[in-house]
């Protein structure tokens, strides 16, 4: 376990391959995270697609950041994500460390902040859980962790599955 450090934090961003999932949903998940490490958590929803385009994830991640650092006076992030939300914390990472990168993304027409001046944690680790999984895989392989991924989709494909909501 980690010490008990008020300069740390743990972010966690969600996977859903940005169109679907909620932190309401992964929140279940992560409980042990705080009680184990005693860092305090906080995890993200950010703008899903279709409805919103990237780079809207991405900088809503950055809003929280910055967010957590000003507010909560942490300076230290140890970022993690599953899917969807391990791409955004490796972008993150790289944003942080590159700003001619960060400059490329706030030129983009679609970003309306200044995220170049904002006052950023630094980002200490990273912990990522990335699966991808290509249609070969998913639909002919017949392993147990493919039988499950068929599985999921079959239950899900039948129910509307937006913003971690099932209806």
């Amino acid at each position: 376990a980690i010490r008990d450090d008020r300069d740390t934090a743990i972010v966690y961003v969600h996977g859903g391959g940005w169109v679907f999932v909620n932190k309401d949903l992964v929140r279940p998940y992560l409980i042990f995270l705080p009680k184990n490490s005693r860092l305090r958590l906080f995890v993200m929803n950010y703008p899903l697609s279709p409805e919103k385009k990237f780079p809207a994830a991405i900088v809503s991640l950055l809003k929280l950041l910055q967010w957590v650092k000003k507010v909560h006076q942490v300076k230290k992030i140890v970022i993690m994500g599953d899917s969807a939300g391990a791409n955004m914390a490796v972008m993150a990472c790289l944003l942080l460390k590159n700003r001619d990168f960060m400059q490329e993304l706030a030129s983009c027409g679609e970003v309306k902040d200044d995220i170049c001046s904002w006052d950023y944690p630094v980002i200490t680790k990273i912990c990522i859980f990335y699966g991808l999984l290509d249609e070969k895989s998913l639909f002919e392989s017949d392993s147990l962790l493919m039988q499950v991924c068929r599985l999921l989709v079959r239950v899900h494909r039948n129910r509307k599955v937006l913003r971690g909501k099932i209806t």
